[in-house]
Parts: structure tokens; C-alpha cells; sequence
């Protein structure tokens, strides 16, 4: 979804936050957020889904018609979704700013299989490890769907011959990072700061962690 990661808001420190609110406000408007998305010919989608419904996406051309499904219309199948949700927040706009993401559809785009695309992500691994990193939280994804995802089935597999082989000490799939999971319980009483982590119990399949 073609939108940044940032908000209006007015500062604790402001001196005047009734204006800052009021003008806020008023930019959000519909009539204004129209006048907006009409400069820009849509490119900057409105905060809101009801406000979706403007004629700009049927107009701009040529042809018109061309970016009318641009911004998310239920009715055609389209269903939202945030770069590196699966991350807790510190991590995902790291990988919102670096293009993690695009990067890897880019290698797919260039021809790359699955398996050469997660070639990077064991190298970074790899590297950890020499540099003497104890662990490791990978946020792969889990497809766009929810279910499956090539790339995290690829990542896993890796990582667990990498664990056979005694390269890692053991990695932890996200749906049994949790502390019903003997291997993560072990883990959490060796490096009790462990326990404050968000994504601990939340048998979150976007993630690996690895211990290094």
C-alpha cells in the first residue's frame, strides 16, 4: 500500500496546540483532502478508506481508468498491508527504510529463485556468528496471504540444516517462540531479558530467531 510511515501530530513542547490542532483539523477536512489527492492527480492516497471513493483515480490518464484500483478497493480482492508487520516496530521501520523487502522481489524480478534470495539472509547469519553475535530475531515474513510464504519455508529450511550441522546452535520458529516451548524456555533462563521481547508468546510465523 503506497503510503508513508508518518503522521500529523502536534508537539508536547508546542505553545500554541489548540492552532496546531485546529489547522490539523481543517486539513483533514474531506473537501481539503480532495484537494489534495486532485493536485497530486492521486499519488497521495487519503488516511481513510471512506475518503477513497474520490473521481481523480477514474480520471487521470491516459487512459482513464488506468490507477483506479491505486488505492484499496475491497471489491477488487485488494487487502492491506504494512511492510515488516510481523516485526516489533524498532525493527520494522529499519526495514521500511532500507527496502529489505523490495530488494528481495527486485532479485525475484531479476531471475533469482527463492533459495538464491535467502542466500543473503544466511550470509548475514553467518557473518553474526563470527563477529561473535549470540542471537538472531529474522523477520522473513509469511507470505502475503498469512498462510505458506516461499521465502520464510526457504529461510526455515536453511536455517534448520544450518542447526543439523552444528553452524547454529539452534534456531526457534516464531509460532513456538513462547514459553510453553522447552527450547525457548531454555533459552529465556540462560538470557532472562529475553522475556521482554514483544514478539515472545505471540506465535508470530514471521519470524525465526536463532541462536547463534
Amino acid at each position: 500500500m503506497p503510503t508513508l510511515s508518518f503522521f500529523w501530530g502536534v508537539y508536547d513542547f508546542s505553545r500554541n496546540k489548540a492552532a496546531g490542532k485546529e489547522l490539523i483539523e481543517f486539513l483533514m477536512q474531506r473537501e481539503n483532502v480532495q484537494a489534495r489527492c486532485d493536485a497530486s492527480d492521486g499519488y497521495d492516497l487519503p488516511p481513510y478508506a471512506k475518503l477513497n471513493d474520490f473521481k481523480i483515480w477514474e480520471e487521470v490518464e491516459p487512459p482513464k481508468g488506468t490507477v483506479f484500483n491505486y488505492p484499496l478497493r475491497p471489491a477488487s480482492g485488494q487487502q492491506p498491508s504494512l511492510a515488516a508487520s510481523e516485526a516489533a516496530p524498532d525493527v520494522a521501520v529499519q526495514i521500511y527504510t532500507r527496502g529489505v523487502h523490495n530488494q528481495m522481489f527486485a532479485r525475484l524480478r531479476d531471475g533469482q529463485t527463492i533459495e538464491q534470495v535467502t542466500v543473503g539472509t544466511i550470509r548475514e547469519v553467518i557473518l553474526a556468528r563470527r563477529e561473535k553475535v549470540a542471537l538472531l530475531k529474522i523477520v522473513h515474513g509469511y507470505g502475503s496471504s498469512g498462510v505458506g510464504g516461499d521465502i520464510r519455508s526457504a529461510v526455515q529450511r536453511r536455517l534448520h540444516d544450518l542447526a543439523e550441522a552444528g553452524q547454529i546452535r539452534a534456531c526457534i520458529f516464531g509460532e513456538d517462540w513462547a514459553k510453553a516451548d522447552e527450547a525457548t524456555w531454555r533459552l529465556l533462563q540462560a538470557q532472562s531479558e529475553l522475556k521482554s521481547d514483544p514478539d515472545l508468546g505471540r506465535r508470530n510465523p514471521g519470524i525465526t530467531v536463532v541462536v547463534l
